[in-house]
C-alpha cells in the first residue's frame, strides 16, 4: 500500500482511472419491497414467484392465511376453505395468470394437510385419489398442471392433477426409483422432486419427471455426493438444489441437460446450502447456512449475498438471523423470500434496479448557498400513496423523514434543504408507501453542501470503479494534518483502515487491496471510502466486483 507518492491534478486521475474501470461489470443492484401481512400480528413468509412476477406465501398468524403479490397490485388475501375447515393455510406455488396452490392444514404444525387450489379469488380443495386422505399442492404451472403428493412418510407418493383429476406418478428411473413428492413444474411439464431407492433408504434421490412421455431420469449428484434434492426447474431445463451424501450437509447445485451438474459456490461465512429457484436465464437462488440463514444469488458466474445486494439503511437484516431465505426468482429478476425488518420476520421482493429506474424517473440534488435543491419524477400508477424524502449523514443513517408529499404531488416534486450542514456529505432517498400498506425505498444519492470558503480537504473518487481486486484513491490536504482513510460496508461497518496518520498539504494516494481487516478477501458488493480530518469528512462510493 502506497500512501504518499504524488498524483498529477485529481480531475486527470479520475478521467484516466474511471476509463480503466469501465469495462468492469457490477454486482446486480436492488430496491426490497416489504410485501406486506394480512392481520397486524402476523408475520409472513414468501415462497415463490412466476415467471412474470407473480409471488405466494403465507401470512403466519391464526388464521394463517395464503396470499398472492404482485408489483403493482400488493398483496391479496387469499381465503381458507370451510368445509373441510382448514384454518392454517400457505401457498407453495403460483403461475403468471395468478393461480395458486398449497396446503391447508388443522394446525400450525402442518397436521391433516389437504392439497388446495385458489383460483379467481375463491378456494377449492384439490380432489384426491380413492382411498387417501392426504396431500399437498407444490407447484402449477402456466397450463394448470398442479404436482406434489399424497399421504405421509414412508407411503408417500408423488402426484398430479391434470384439469382437477389427480394420477399418482408411478414411473421409475432405469435403477428403480420413484417419486415421493414433486415440488415444481415447468411448462413443458417436466417435474423435479424427492425420490426413495430402495436399494439404499439412506440416499436422497433427486428426480426429474417427464408428464408427456410419462419417464423418469436421476438428477446427478456432484462429484463424492450419492444424492440430490432439486427444488426447481425452469421452462428451458436448468434443475437447481441441493447434493449431498446420504443424509450429511447439502451443496447448492444446478444441473442441465448440456452441462452436467455443478456446484455453486456459497456466499462467505457458510458451509453448506440449497439453491430453492432458478430462471431461464440460469440465474438461481437458494439458501446458505452457517451461524446464520444467508440467502444468496447465482448469476451464472458468481454467488452474491443478498445482504450485500440491499440499498443502504434498508432495514433489512438478511444475514444476522436464522429465519431469512431466497426461494424463487422471476425471469425479470425479481427475488421472492423471507428476512427480518425491524425484529418480525416478513416476506420480502427484491426488484432489480431496472426496475427501480422504470419508477424512479428523475432523482436529483443540487447544492448551493441556500441549501440542497432535491428533485424527483416517479412513474407509478395512480396517485394514491405518499412519498417521504429521508437525508442521512451516513449511507446506512439515522435516516430523517424531511419532507413528505401525498397523492398527485408525490409523483414529481422538488424540495430545497436548508439544514443540510455546509462541508459535509449528505445522503438522501425516497421512501414510498402505497396505498396496500407496502413501504419501499427508491434511489439513494449523495451530495456535499460547500463551505463558502475554498481549500478544504478533497477525495477523488476511487479507481478503478467497479474493481476487481482492489483500488487507489486520491486526497489532497490543504494544509499538513491528520488524516484517516477508512473503508466500510453498506452497513457502516470498519472493513479495513487505509490510513491514519499526519500529511503534508498537497495530494496523496490510498489503496486498497481488496483484503478486510481481519485477513480475508472482502466480498463483492458496495462499500464506502470516507477521509476525515479535524474539520471535514469526504465520503465516496465503491464496488467490489469478484
Amino acid at each position: 500500500m502506497n500512501t504518499s507518492r504524488t498524483l498529477p491534478a485529481l480531475s486527470l486521475a479520475l478521467a484516466l482511472l474511471l476509463m480503466a474501470g469501465a469495462a468492469l461489470a457490477m454486482p446486480p443492484q436492488y430496491v426490497i419491497v416489504d410485501i406486506g401481512v394480512i392481520a397486524p400480528t402476523d408475520f409472513a413468509q414468501g415462497n415463490r414467484v412466476s415467471l412474470t412476477g407473480v409471488a405466494t406465501g403465507r401470512s403466519f398468524g391464526n388464521p394463517t392465511r395464503a396470499f398472492s403479490w404482485t408489483a403493482s397490485g400488493g398483496l391479496v388475501a387469499l381465503p381458507n376453505p370451510t368445509s373441510p375447515a382448514r384454518n392454517y393455510c400457505v401457498g407453495n406455488g403460483v403461475n403468471d395468470l395468478g393461480a395458486v396452490v398449497g396446503n391447508g392444514t388443522t394446525t400450525a404444525f402442518g397436521s391433516s394437510p389437504l392439497p388446495l387450489l385458489w383460483q379467481g379469488g375463491t378456494v377449492s380443495v384439490l380432489a384426491l385419489p380413492g382411498g387417501q386422505t392426504l396431500g399437498r399442492a407444490n407447484d402449477v404451472n402456466n397450463d394448470g398442471l398442479v404436482v406434489g403428493s399424497i399421504g405421509s412418510g414412508s407411503v408417500e407418493y408423488g402426484v398430479m392433477w391434470t384439469g382437477g383429476v389427480p394420477t399418482v406418478i408411478t414411473a421409475q428411473t432405469p435403477g428403480g426409483s420413484w417419486l415421493r413428492t414433486a415440488y415444481s413444474v415447468n411448462d413443458a411439464g417436466q417435474a423435479v422432486g424427492f425420490g426413495i431407492d430402495p436399494a439404499n433408504a439412506a440416499r436422497n434421490v433427486g428426480i426429474l419427471y417427464d408428464a408427456v412421455a410419462n419417464t423418469a431420469a436421476e438428477v446427478p449428484a456432484l462429484p463424492g455426493h450419492n444424492g440430490t434434492l432439486p427444488f426447481d426447474i425452469s421452462n428451458n431445463g436448468f434443475v437447481v438444489g441441493s447434493s449431498m451424501l446420504n443424509q450429511g450437509s447439502g451443496m447448492p447445485f444446478i444441473w442441465s441437460a448440456a452441462n452436467g451438474t455443478k456446484e455453486i459456490a456459497l456466499p462467505p461465512a457458510t458451509s453448506q446450502g440449497s439453491c430453492r429457484g432458478v430462471n431461464n436465464a440460469g440465474w438461481a437462488v437458494g439458501t446458505a447456512g452457517g451461524v446464520y440463514a444467508v440467502p444468496f444469488l447465482y448469476d451464472g458466474e458468481q454467488t452474491y449475498a443478498l445482504a450485500d445486494l440491499l440499498p443502504p439503511g434498508s432495514g433489512w437484516d438478511l444475514d444476522t438471523n436464522t429465519s431469512s431465505s431466497a426461494m424463487g426468482i422471476s425471469e425479470d429478476g425479481i427475488i421472492v423470500g423471507s428476512g427480518v425488518l425491524d425484529g418480525a420476520v416478513r416476506a420480502y421482493a427484491l426488484i432489480p434496479d431496472h426496475g427501480v429506474a422504470a419508477m424512479l424517473q428523475v432523482f436529483a440534488a443540487e447544492a448551493g448557498d441556500a441549501g440542497v435543491d432535491v428533485r424527483w419524477a416517479l412513474a407509478l400508477p395512480g396517485g394514491d400513496l405518499r412519498v417521504d424524502l429521508e437525508r442521512a449523514p451516513t449511507a446506512d443513517g439515522p435516516w430523517t423523514v424531511i419532507a413528505s408529499r401525498v397523492d398527485g404531488e408525490a409523483l414529481a416534486a422538488s424540495f430545497l434543504d436548508p439544514d443540510a450542514e455546509p462541508g459535509r456529505v449528505w445522503h438522501y432517498r425516497l421512501r414510498v408507501t402505497e396505498r396496500s400498506g407496502a413501504s419501499y425505498t427508491l434511489g439513494e444519492l449523495a451530495v456535499e453542501r460547500p463551505v463558502l470558503v475554498s481549500g478544504g480537504p478533497q477525495l477523488g473518487a476511487p479507481w478503478p470503479n467497479p474493481a476487481r481486486e482492489g483500488a487507489q484513491v486520491a486526497f489532497r490536504l490543504p494544509t499538513a494534518q491528520g488524516v484517516t482513510v477508512q473503508v466500510h460496508d453498506v452497513r457502516g461497518r470498519l472493513v479495513r483502515s487505509l490510513v491514519d496518520g499526519s500529511f503534508g498539504g498537497g495530494e496523496h494516494v490510498a489503496g486498497w487491496d481488496g483484503i478486510a481487516a481481519d485477513g480475508l478477501r472482502a466480498p463483492a458488493g458496495v462499500y464506502f471510502v470516507t477521509l476525515k480530518t479535524a474539520t471535514a469528512v469526504r465520503t465516496q462510493r465503491l464496488v467490489l466486483a469478484r
